[in-house]
């Protein structure tokens, strides 16, 4: 995998996210996080397309830049909650069914929660409705 082909994937990944938001009329603090959980989507495709994993260098410190910035654009603080209630439960199948979710999936979850502003269950069942 080229450092082209990454830095490529996170632009366009950012990019996308930014117009989203800009159309959306999104305020500077959100615009900031969506450009960040986008850039971090694209670049996370190439290497689970390639290598069949989500590496923990890329989810985690996107994942901790969305939270700040999502707690610096003033989240209420119970809109995350729901989040973090299926962060768990997907945490506690991870390690009950290893074969059925991998820990992968929820670092994902983990990314969106932290990108999304705690809507991350509507999005989560929402695309497991798409794969019946």
């Amino acid at each position: 995998m080229t450092r082209m082909t990454l830095i490529a994937a996170t632009l366009v990944g950012a990019l996308a996210f930014l117009a989203l938001g800009a159309s959306l009329a999104l305020p500077a603090f959100t615009l900031a996080q969506f450009a960040v959980l986008g850039g971090a989507l694209g670049v996370l495709v190439v290497y689970d397309v390639r290598e069949h994993r989500i590496p923990n260098r890329i989810v985690l410190p996107a994942a901790g830049a969305c939270a700040v910035l999502s707690l610096i654009g003033g989240v209420q603080l119970e809109h995350l909650l729901g989040g973090f209630v299926l962060l768990l439960a997907l945490l506690v199948i991870a390690f009950a069914l290893a074969r059925a979710l991998g820990m992968g999936d929820v670092k994902l979850v983990l990314l969106l929660l932290c990108g999304l502003d705690g809507t991350t269950p509507r999005a989560v069942i929402f695309g497991i409705a798409l794969l019946r």
